[in-house]
Parts: C-alpha cells; structure tokens; sequence
C-alpha cells in the first residue's frame, strides 16, 4: 500500500497511464459532480456490498463456499431511478461472485480473470460489462457512467478468511479496495458486528460526507489484510489498475 512518502510517485503513474489509456479524453462526466460525495457514496455501496458478501459466504460455507474475493465494476447514475434524499446521484454497480477455487484464493488471480475476459470480449466487438463480466447488477436509468473498479475481500487485517473462526454471519469483517476514474484510490476497512460495524476510508483524497459510520483516515495508518497473498501490495494494485485502464477505455454504461 503507498505511503505518503510513495503517494507522489503512485499518482504520477496513476495519471500516466490515465492519460496514455483514453482514446478521445474529452471532458470527464465526474468533473460536473461533487466528486468527495461520489468517493464517499463508491464506499458506502462497497460497504453494503461487502457485508452481504460476507453474510452468503457464512452461508453457504458447508455447503458451495464462495471465492472470498468479489469484484464491483462501479458506474455513476445520474439520473437515478430511485435517489437518496439529498442527491442528486447515485452510485450503481454490477458484481462477480464466484464460487471457491484453489487459484481464487489470490485475488491478484480474479482480477486477471476478469481482465482476461474483458479482453476477449472487446475483441469480439461487443462488450456489455454489466452481463459479461457480472452475474448480478443494480437497476439503473441507462445513462450511469463508468465510475471505477473495485475488489471486495473477506480477508481482513485481523485475519484472513476462515468460515471456522467466525462465530456468526454478523462478525464477518471485510476489506474494499477501488481505483476511481479520478485516480482516486480508497481502501476501506469494515468490522463485523463485533466491532460495532465501524468502517474505516483511506483514500488519497477527500471523500464526501453521508458515509455510514465512518472514519476517514490517511495512507500511514492502513494495514493489509493478513494472509501470504497480501504481502505485495503494489502487484494487487498493479492488477487493479490494469483492469481499471482497460475498463475507462470502453467508457461502458449501465
């Protein structure tokens, strides 16, 4: 994970490969939102994301256990079907779950998947990341843009997944990672129902109000969930960032 000492040469690759990526930049849709209020509803739909995740693993783990890593393709709508009070927008998504597999257990693993997928897709000429790289997506007004991709994982700082060392479906915690097309990065770290549900945004840069429970935080204090597939994060972002390009260059909508 960048520190504040590497953020600055995180970013100037980050917006490197933005800029080499986009075809036709035009002006950004973001750039006529709130974008701290887009960051902090991206959370708050990862969040919602993540505790239900990690309510269907619990569920299913004696029976088909789920792959601990899920993936959210994140779009905003801004014209949204059913707005929150007091927005204007919302932030959809459509998401993978996928069921366990021994390579799976590496999220670096699934983002290529899906990486890999999106490409042949593309080449094919017909590319719908909504029904091709998804298996569920939120109703939308059909004009929400691509606002950024996401990992959701079920391996957390204090540990990393085990169905067998968590005593209910309520203190699954869980960890979130994003790449915006703003170049903004967020992780975010959930506790279960035994760390009263506290939510934790890192992000290098300001995320918006109406966040659920949450305490936004800088680079220097974030942990990488345990577990031996954690311990190169700058690989995990690598790959994240590979599949974010590739999707940013579609421009795809929901």
């Amino acid at each position: 994970m960048p520190t504040h000492s590497h953020l600055g040469a995180w970013n100037q690759q980050a917006d490197e490969s933005y800029a080499a990526y986009r075809s036709d930049p035009g002006p950004d849709p973001l750039g006529t939102l709130d974008a701290a209020a887009a960051r902090g509803a991206a959370a708050n739909r990862l969040r919602a994301m993540n505790v239900r995740q990690g309510h269907y693993a619990w569920q299913q783990r004696r029976a088909q256990p789920v792959c601990p890593h899920a993936v959210a393709i994140l779009f905003v709508d801004p014209a949204p079907l059913r707005p929150l009070p007091g927005s204007s927008f919302a932030v959809v998504a459509a998401t993978l779950m996928v069921d366990d597999e021994p390579d799976l257990s590496d999220p670096k693993q699934l983002l290529f998947r899906v990486e890999s997928n999106a490409r042949d897709y593309i080449a094919a000429g017909s590319f719908d990341p909504a029904t091709q790289l998804a298996n569920r997506y939120d109703e939308s007004s059909g004009q929400a843009f691509y606002l950024g991709i996401a990992l959701s994982t079920l391996d957390h700082r204090r540990q990393p997944w085990d169905p067998e060392t968590v005593g209910a479906q309520k203190d699954v915690p869980g960890t979130c990672y994003a790449w915006l097309r703003d170049n903004t990065v967020m992780q975010i770290d959930r506790l279960g129902a035994d760390g009263f549900n506290e939510m934790t945004v890192y992000s290098n840069a300001v995320v918006g109000a109406g966040l659920a429970s949450v305490f936004t935080a800088d680079w220097e204090r974030v942990q990488r969930p345990a577990g031996v597939h954690w311990h190169d994060m700058s690989a995990f972002w690598n790959r994240l960032h590979a599949l974010h390009t590739l999707l940013l260059n579609e421009e795809p909508r929901l």
